[in-house]
C-alpha cells in the first residue's frame, strides 16, 4: 500500500450511527480530526463490507498485538452525541477503502465521494486498532437493531404480509 498523504491525521473518534426509524434510517460514519470533523452518509450494505473487512484484517495480525491492554479503550460517548451538527465535511460515500499502515501500526480509511478509481480520496484518516475494532463492533449493532429479515429470502420483514419468493410467493393471508 502506498503511504498515506502527510497531511492525514489519526481520527480521535471514529464512529458509525444510524439516524431514523428502522426501514428508514440512514446511516452515517462520524469522524474527528484534530484539525476537522466529517459526516459520510453511508449504505448499510457498505458498512456492513467495512466491518467484514475490518474483522479480516484484525484477523491477519498478530494476536499478541490485537490483544495489547495499551489499544483497548472504553467505549466513550453513545455514537453521535456531541458531534458538530455542521461539520467541515459532509458527502454521500460512492466507495471506500481500508488498509494498514504497518510501520506506524494504524489503519487508513480512504473515502471517495465518486465511482472514478482515478480520482483520489474526498476524505481520508488514520485509525488505531481499538478505534476500528470499535466500529466493527458498532456496525454489528447497527445492523442487527434493524428490520428482521425472512430465512427463506433475506427481505426486510415489515409487518404486512409478505410474499417471499423461497415460498414460491404463495403466502396466506390467514398465516400468522
Amino acid at each position: 500500500m502506498t503511504p498515506p498523504p502527510s497531511d492525514w491525521l489519526t481520527a480521535t473518534r471514529l464512529e458509525a450511527e444510524a439516524v431514523g426509524p428502522p426501514g428508514q434510517r440512514v446511516f452515517q460514519l462520524l469522524v474527528q480530526t484534530p484539525a476537522q470533523s466529517a459526516r459520510l452518509i453511508i449504505e448499510k450494505e457498505q458498512l456492513q463490507v467495512l466491518a467484514m473487512l475490518v474483522e479480516q484484517l484484525l484477523t491477519g495480525l498478530p494476536a499478541v498485538q490485537v490483544r495489547n491492554p495499551e489499544l483497548e479503550t472504553e467505549p466513550g460517548i453513545p455514537a453521535g452525541q456531541g458531534f458538530p451538527e455542521h461539520p467541515d465535511v459532509e458527502f454521500r460515500v460512492a466507495r471506500l477503502s481500508l488498509g494498514i499502515d504497518q510501520e506506524h501500526d494504524l489503519f487508513v480509511l480512504m473515502v471517495y465521494d465518486t465511482e472514478d478509481e482515478q480520482e483520489e480520496p474526498t476524505f481520508g484518516c488514520l485509525c488505531n486498532r481499538a478505534q476500528i475494532r470499535r466500529l466493527s463492533r458498532q456496525i454489528a449493532g447497527l445492523v442487527a437493531a434493524g428490520r428482521p429479515r425472512c430465512p427463506l429470502c433475506q427481505m426486510p420483514l415489515s409487518g404486512e404480509p409478505h410474499h417471499c419468493a423461497g415460498s414460491n410467493g404463495h403466502v396466506s393471508a390467514e398465516s400468522d
